[in-house]
């Protein structure tokens, strides 16, 4: 492990950059502080976006869907509807054997 930690390609040229004066301490920093930023953007965004219609996944599989699906279909559409407390976290069913 030692010795391919010498050959790692990010450190070689780090130290390679830094040596032609083409890179330092304050660019690294810089470099870190735009990375960290950009990803913790990216998690913002996704945390924004709106929670995903469980009916979706029902949605463009078939042109004609096969009646079980249909079925499981109108059963949680019938689910959810009876969702009336918002707050309430949604229980469904337990799978096994409901599905044909």
């Amino acid at each position: 492990m030692a010795s391919w930690k010498a050959k790692d390609p990010i450190v070689r040229l780090r130290l390679y950059l830094e040596a032609q004066k083409l890179w330092d301490r304050r660019k690294e920093e810089k470099l870190q502080a735009d990375t960290e930023a950009a990803v913790q953007a990216e998690v913002d965004a996704y945390e924004a976006f709106p929670a995903p219609n469980p009916l979706d996944m029902f949605a463009e599989n078939y042109a004609l869907a096969p009646r079980a699906l249909r079925e499981q279909r109108a059963e949680l559409s019938e689910l959810l509807k009876s969702k009336t407390d918002q707050d309430k976290e949604l229980v469904l069913p337990p799978a096994e054997g409901r599905f044909p």
